[in-house]
């Protein structure tokens, strides 16, 4: 289930390390992609369907196991959008937004990944521009993904 807001690791990966996550055997993302998304997710599995799904559908996908890893990928890769799980180690979804929005802009939409039955409450709490519950649905993450990529940054 999705609604609005107001507003990985595979093998051979080093754990904390950014990775760019597309459709198993896909070229690399070039400068032809939709977008560049930065997904903050911790289970590896929904990493490699979200990045699989999305860089199928033309997007560069940059994943991050933990929220720190998140962060440094934010500064090196500058996301059009940010997929966010809230609950992850080393730097929490809450304690990432707030280190993300500190960078300097512009900021990417945030669209929210839990569990919670408050989503709606922390995606205005964390300004995000939308919220996926998990589990989601295939096509709700591409449509959600596809709403908010060029948006325009904060």
């Amino acid at each position: 289930m999705s609604g609005p807001g107001p507003g990985p690791g595979g093998e051979g990966e080093l754990p904390g390390t950014p990775t760019d996550r597309g459709a198993p055997g896909a070229p690399p993302a070039t400068a032809a992609s939709v977008g560049r998304v930065l997904l903050a997710e911790d289970d590896p599995l929904i990493a490699d369907v979200v990045g699989a799904v999305l860089g199928e559908a033309g997007y560069e996908v940059v994943a991050a196991p933990d929220g720190a890893a998140a962060l440094q990928a934010a500064r090196e890769r500058r996301p059009d959008l940010v997929l966010l799980d809230l609950r992850m180690p080393a730097l929490d979804g809450w304690a990432f937004a707030r280190a993300y929005r500190d960078l300097p802009g512009p900021h990417a939409p945030l669209v929210l990944l839990t569990t919670s039955n408050d989503a709606a409450e922390h995606a205005r709490a964390l300004g995000a521009a939308e919220w996926l519950t998990k589990p989601f649905d295939i096509d709700e993450l591409v449509a959600a993904v596809d709403r908010n990529v060029g948006r325009g940054a904060e």
